[in-house]
Parts: structure tokens; C-alpha cells; sequence
């Protein structure tokens, strides 16, 4: 099976002084075994997900601006890695925060809801906290999303409002896929003990997280990043 790849839909700006092609480094590292729930092309069983740690700047304004690290989706079948590199190439340029210390995660299932604000109108208007056009009178009484790293689930906003893109090449709304926290805080979602709060030690934004919207139809077709 031949390696897909995942592209973003963006033009990129770079804000480095190289010159050509650099290396990337890796983020993350999934398994189907591991995560069955992740929409794997037919006959990959491997998402990496790799980086250029420096700030790049995309075409869009508003809520919708982006300041943040360049990335590359990588959907692959592990039986076909018959050669593995002892030392990854380093980047001849690192700008930001945005290389991480080698980790493992231990993954936890939970459910979590969206955003009030991402919930349709018609769900919104039986709820008994939210008043006549639409008035929010007790956020506490919605359950709250997670703000951890986590696969798939809902994007939490706390920096920008909700926006919603669809795909650019079959118009579908795109999902999160991942979101990779500059933090991983506990909450009433998910109990696993944590030894410190910043394992991996990269940040994105203002202690934010860095979200990969991709489409549900096809996660090999553009997809889209946010940092909140």
C-alpha cells in the first residue's frame, strides 16, 4: 500500500532564513491498534504527524489567522518500515516552541460534547438554561471540553470563537482530527494520574493547543490547522 499524505490548505509564509528544504521533525506518532477509532485509509495503520518548528504565517485574517509551526500528515502501512533511521535529521532551523521532548502516551476512551456555542439551534432551544433567542443564563449546566491532547472529540475555544470550514475538495465540514495541548490538564473527563502538566514541552500560542481540522470523508484531502 502506497504512503498517503495529508497537505494543508494553505499557502505558507515561513519565517525562516533557510533557503530550501528542511527537515521535519516528528509529533506524533499513532496506531490503529492503539487508536481503531481514527479514520485510517484502507490499508494504512500509522498516522505521523510531522512538523517544521518554525512560526509560519497563512493567508487569513480574523478569527481564522494562523501563527504557528508548518505541518505534513503521514497515513502509512508499519509492515512496509523495513528500515529505520538511528537519528532523525535535525532541522537546520528551529524558531518558537515547538520541538518536543520524546514521550508516551498512555490513551484514555471518554465522551465528550461540543461547545455550546457549536451546538444546532434546534438542540440548543430544548435545554432548559438557555432562555427565548437564545440567551445563556448558566454555562455550568453544559458539559465542558476536554483541554488535553486528544484524537478526535471537539476543539476547545477559549482564545476565538468556533469557525467552521469545509473541505476544499469534496465541501464536506471539516472535523478535528488532533489536537496536540500545550498542557495536559486534568479534568472531570479523564482521571489518568499525570506526573507534570507539560510532559512533551513544546507551546503553541498562549499555552494553547495546536488543532488539525481534517475532512470526514477523506482525511488524505487538504486539511486545516487552528491554534487556540
Amino acid at each position: 500500500m502506497p504512503t498517503s499524505s495529508g497537505r494543508p490548505q494553505d499557502c505558507w509564509t515561513a519565517e525562516h532564513e533557510v533557503d530550501g528544504p528542511i527537515a521535519l521533525i516528528g509529533a506524533a506518532q499513532l496506531f490503529r491498534r492503539d487508536f481503531p477509532d481514527l479514520p485510517f485509509p484502507e490499508g494504512t495503520d500509522l498516522l505521523q504527524v510531522l512538523l517544521c518548528p518554525n512560526e509560519h504565517q497563512l493567508d487569513r485574517s480574523g478569527a481564522d489567522y494562523y501563527y504557528g509551526p508548518a505541518a505534513h500528515l503521514v497515513w502509512r502501512a508499519s509492515a512496509e518500515v523495513t528500515e529505520v533511521a538511528g537519528q532523525p535529521p535535525q532541522p537546520a532551523s528551529v524558531g518558537g516552541e515547538f520541538v518536543p521532548r520524546p514521550c508516551l502516551f498512555t490513551p484514555c476512551q471518554v465522551v465528550e460534547y461540543p461547545a455550546l456555542d457549536e451546538v444546532p439551534d434546534e438542540i440548543k432551544r430544548t435545554l432548559s438554561f438557555v432562555q427565548p433567542g437564545g440567551f445563556v443564563d448558566n454555562y455550568e449546566g453544559w458539559p465542558k471540553v476536554g483541554q488535553s491532547s486528544k484524537v478526535g472529540g471537539w476543539a476547545f475555544w477559549w482564545q476565538s470563537s468556533p469557525w467552521k470550514h469545509d473541505c476544499q475538495d469534496c465541501g464536506a465540514g471539516l472535523r478535528l482530527l488532533l489536537s496536540l495541548h500545550s498542557y495536559e490538564h486534568k479534568d472531570a473527563l479523564c482521571s489518568c494520574e499525570q506526573d507534570q502538566p507539560d510532559p512533551v514541552g513544546w507551546e503553541f500560542g498562549r499555552q494553547g493547543a495546536f488543532n488539525i481540522f481534517a475532512c470526514p470523508n477523506d482525511v488524505t484531502h487538504a486539511f486545516k490547522l487552528h491554534i487556540d
